[in-house]
């Protein structure tokens, strides 16, 4: 694990966090998990906020401290969601945890933990799969991406939170989309 993130990672056991099977951190309002994977290194981002806010925030659902640190966010889309206006407000839903996840990130939790920003940052969307597992992906992304059929349109929905500057990410390094069947295999790769 990268030393800052190890910093991080201390300040958060040291306060009582605990990590949380992926299972866990998936789950919607009602109780339904996104994904199957029981495997268990993320924290809760959503407690990490209230930890620092009395208010509800727009934080990612998980935090994963490898040698890069991964926001994840579990996104389960519903067919009766699709139409333009429906994905309009999943999207600023979206662009809202990717601000306010980096905005606590580094103006509470690295000053608390004492760490620098000295490691490669990552925002994971995690979709739902409504149809065959083919099409899913391309049908979930291509409604948030205002009807272009491409995931990679989609992709590109998020692209001004992949600007650098001066040889440097402003935000994050990527963005990634992956949906709910490829999950497990996809996060055992994370580094």
């Amino acid at each position: 694990m990268n030393a800052e993130l190890q910093k991080i990672d201390t300040y958060l056991s040291g306060h009582g966090f605990h990590k949380k099977s992926y299972f866990e951190l998936s789950k919607d309002k009602h109780g339904h998990p996104l994904v199957s994977s029981t495997t268990i290194e993320a924290y809760c981002y959503d407690d990490v906020s209230s930890h620092f806010f009395r208010i509800k925030t727009a934080s990612a659902d998980a935090i994963v401290l490898k040698d890069s640190l991964y926001f994840i966010e579990f996104k389960s889309i519903r067919s009766c969601d699709r139409d333009a206006y429906k994905y309009k407000i999943i999207k600023q839903n979206l662009f809202l945890k990717l601000g306010e996840s980096l905005f606590l990130l580094n103006k509470y939790l690295n000053p608390s933990a004492g760490a620098t920003c000295n490691y490669k940052k990552y925002f994971i969307i995690v979709v739902n799969s409504i149809s065959s597992p083919t099409t899913a992906m391309a049908g979930s992304m291509s409604g948030l991406a205002r009807g272009a059929y491409s995931p990679t349109s989609f992709s590109a929905v998020f692209g001004k939170y992949r600007q650098w500057f001066n040889g440097s990410p402003v935000f994050y390094d990527d963005v990634m989309v992956w949906n709910d069947i490829n999950f497990s295999a996809e996060v055992c790769r994370l580094r």
